[in-house]
């Protein structure tokens, strides 16, 4: 009597592989951008605009890590980017109706905020499942 293979073999290798790789490359590289343009923006004068291409270099580093280390690394990234841009809701008043001392650090900061939430949920995504064959 012959056993029918299983009908699921559990995630696809390489599958959190490549969407570290799928996300973590454009979520590293917009905030590299985000911090480089609200560097430029304010004249080249606020050195803490450039916080989210700090957060970028190593989120673009900690994909190349790859596999469980990159992924947690990664995780760890992207909740201590939400931990340190979520202060921005303090303040958000103030952005929309410019009383904000700093408004383009408060919508860098929101826009950094927004950005690593869906990273994060991304990267909390189940895996796909392996077709039978």
């Amino acid at each position: 009597m012959r056993c029918n293979p299983p009908t699921w073999a559990g995630p696809v290798p390489g599958v959190y592989r490549v969407r570290m790789k799928l996300t973590a490359t454009p979520y590293g590289t917009l905030l590299i951008l985000i911090g480089l343009g609200a560097f430029a923006i304010t004249g080249f004068d606020s050195y803490t605009a450039l916080i989210p291409c700090g957060f970028g270099l190593l989120a673009l580093v900690l994909t190349r890590v790859g596999g469980k280390v990159g992924w947690v690394s990664l995780l760890v990234l992207g909740i201590l980017a939400i931990g340190g841009s979520a202060r921005v809701f303090k303040e958000i008043g103030g952005l929309f109706d410019g009383s904000h001392g700093t408004p383009i650090a408060g919508w860098a900061q929101l826009a950094m905020f927004v950005l690593s939430v869906l990273f994060v949920l991304t990267l909390l995504m189940p895996a796909g499942k392996a077709k039978a064959k």
